[in-house]
């Protein structure tokens, strides 16, 4: 999303929390919503778009992923947001 204000990142995240909600009411699967939400808002990552189809801020992804990764018997990664972010729209 380079270029992308702040005042257009957080008009992505209200109207991707509107996006979600509106396909959870209609019973749409976890895969619909990211597609949805990429079509609608083109500045999305594959990455991105996952994150907000699960309703998850980044502090909860990294929380999730290090919960998977714990439950593996794995150390989980030195994942930060500001990390995610960078990987989010391809800075990494």
């Amino acid at each position: 999303m380079g270029g992308v204000t702040r005042g257009r990142r957080a008009e992505i995240q209200r109207e991707a929390s509107r996006i979600r909600a509106q396909c959870q009411r209609d019973g749409h699967a976890q895969e619909r919503i990211v597609t949805t939400l990429r079509s609608a808002l083109p500045e999305l990552t594959a990455l991105e778009a996952w994150r907000l189809a699960l309703g998850w801020s980044r502090p909860q992804a990294i929380r999730e992923v290090a919960a998977a990764y714990l439950a593996d018997g794995l150390l989980p990664p030195g994942l930060t947001p500001a990390m995610l972010c960078r990987y989010e729209h391809g800075q990494e």
